[in-house]
C-alpha cells in the first residue's frame, strides 16, 4: 500500500497535467470584427472544428490573423475551410503577427491581404515581431525538449503548395524554429504570398 503522501503527490501531479492539457488560454479565440472573423492565439488540433462551426453560424466575409502558429495540420484544415468558402485572409502588420503555422492559414485565402507592412523589412529575428514570419517546423523530441523537425517543415511546405503559395517554401528554411524570418510587403507580393496590401 502506498503512503498517503505518495498518493497525494500523484493526484496533484495528475491535476497539474490535466490543467496543462485543458488550459483554455492556449486555444485560439474567434471574434467577429467588421463583418469578418479574427483568429487569435495558438492553433491547436481540434481548432479546425471550432472554426468550421463559427463560420457556419456567422458567415464572415474575411479572416484576419493574429497567431504565432501551432499545429500545422490544424492550420491546414482551417485553410481548407477558408479556401472552400472562398474567403480572403488578412494580416495587419501594425498590430498583428502571423508566424509559423499561421502562414499556412494566410496562404489559403482566395485573396491574401498584407496590410500596413510598409515598414516591415526582410529580416531574421528571434523576438515576437509583427507581420508574416516563417521558420522551420518543430516537434517535441524524445527527451521532452522542443527541437527542429524536417517532417514538420515538409508538412508545412506541402500545405503551401496545396494553397498555391509554393514560393513560401523557400522561406521555411531561412530561420530555425527558435527564430522567425519576417518578410516585407514587397517580398510577399513578389513571391505571390500576398495579392494585395489593402484590406478586402
Amino acid at each position: 500500500m502506498l503512503p498517503v503522501q505518495s498518493c497525494l503527490s500523484r493526484k496533484l501531479a495528475a491535476v497539474i497535467v490535466l490543467a496543462a492539457c485543458c488550459d483554455p488560454a492556449q486555444a485560439i479565440t474567434l471574434a467577429s470584427k467588421g463583418g469578418g472573423v479574427v483568429i487569435s492565439g495558438k492553433i491547436k488540433q481540434g481548432d479546425q472544428f471550432e472554426f468550421r462551426d463559427f463560420v457556419n453560424q456567422n458567415s464572415p466575409r474575411f479572416v484576419e490573423l493574429n497567431s504565432g502558429g501551432g499545429s500545422i495540420e490544424a492550420a491546414g484544415e482551417i485553410g481548407r475551410i477558408i479556401r472552400a468558402r472562398k474567403l480572403p485572409t488578412v494580416v495587419d502588420a501594425t498590430i498583428h503577427r502571423c508566424g509559423s503555422a499561421c502562414t499556412i492559414v494566410f496562404a489559403s485565402g482566395v485573396s491574401r491581404h498584407y496590410v500596413a507592412a510598409e515598414k516591415i523589412q526582410d529580416r531574421l529575428d528571434k523576438t515576437n515581431g509583427r507581420g508574416l514570419g516563417y521558420h522551420e517546423g518543430n516537434r517535441i523530441l524524445a527527451n521532452g525538449e522542443k527541437g527542429q523537425s524536417g517532417r514538420a517543415t515538409g508538412s508545412a511546405v506541402g500545405w503551401y503548395y496545396e494553397f498555391g503559395s509554393g514560393k513560401a517554401a523557400s522561406l521555411a528554411t531561412k530561420a530555425d524554429w527558435k527564430h522567425f524570418y519576417y518578410i516585407s510587403a514587397a517580398t510577399a507580393l513578389d513571391l505571390g504570398i500576398a495579392t494585395s496590401t489593402r484590406r478586402p
